[in-house]
């Protein structure tokens, strides 16, 4: 009922609006036609504006807030908001639990989507549910997924271009391959405009290849960065958990000498 009335609220909002600006021109001498193509140029604009820019603040709850929780709450809203887009949000949602580490979840909300697979959805639909099959350890089915799907799906924008790249890299680290998982985070990593949050992603990347080449003090710097971060994504928690697991083996083996 509360989405309802805000529905509804949006909409005499909205409406109200739309007629206290047609009054205004008429009121300036503009006939009912000119008065009313005007007022349409100027309230489809600023839709637009507004859609863009609430978008825009939602997607900063996850990239720069570094708070997924709060991200799927918001894309839930907006489910809600834009019931035709619900489907399409889906996979907004599960890249809001792949975040918080929920892969499993992540992966049955994919594996369920309904909606159309259109361009703007596609590359993100794919390389979500690839992720999530290398976390849940179903290695073999996200090597098929990224040879046949993921790798000739087109990312839209640099956050996805981005985001392909660590997908690339995590190729190679389920493979074994840490030399090529290495150059491709290096060269990510050396990229300008790299933002803090791709960022974050890289150093949890390169935390995990040293640490199971069994290279620790390496290791440990890079957990060390992204353990440093504020927020509560998943790489965050992650990193802290080892450094505190170091911090204890320390602690016990100076304890151990001591006696």
């Amino acid at each position: 009922m509360k989405v309802i009335n805000e529905v509804n609220l949006n909409r005499l909002i909205y409406g109200g609006i739309t007629a206290s600006v047609m009054i205004v021109f008429l009121l300036f001498g503009l006939t009912y036609i000119q008065a009313g193509i005007i007022t349409f140029v100027l309230m489809v604009g600023g839709y637009l504006m507004w859609a863009i820019s609430r978008q825009k603040r939602r997607l900063a709850l996850l990239t720069t807030d570094n708070n997924p929780e709060a991200f799927v709450e918001a894309t839930k809203r907006q489910q809600k908001l834009m019931p035709k887009a619900a489907s399409i949000l889906d996979v907004d949602i599960a890249c809001g639990y792949i975040e918080m580490g929920n892969f499993q979840e992540a992966r049955e909300l994919l594996e369920a989507y309904s909606g159309k697979m259109t361009r703007s959805v596609q590359y993100a639909y794919y390389h979500n549910l690839c992720l999530c099959l290398y976390e849940l350890g179903d290695n073999e089915k996200a090597d098929t997924l990224y040879a046949e799907s993921v790798m000739k799906s087109v990312p839209l924008g640099r956050l996805q271009e981005m985001s392909q790249q660590l997908l690339i890299a995590t190729y190679f680290h389920h493979r074994g391959d840490f030399e090529m998982e290495q150059k491709v985070l290096t060269k990510l990593l050396s990229r300008k405009g790299l933002s803090e949050y791709m960022r974050l992603h890289v150093y949890a990347s390169l935390g995990m290849m040293y640490e199971i080449k069994g290279e620790l003090e390496t290791a440990e710097n890079n957990y060390a960065y992204v353990a440093g971060a504020s927020g509560t994504l998943h790489i965050t928690k992650r990193a802290q958990a080892y450094l505190e697991s170091v911090r204890e083996k320390r602690e016990n083996n100076e304890k151990s000498i001591g006696r």
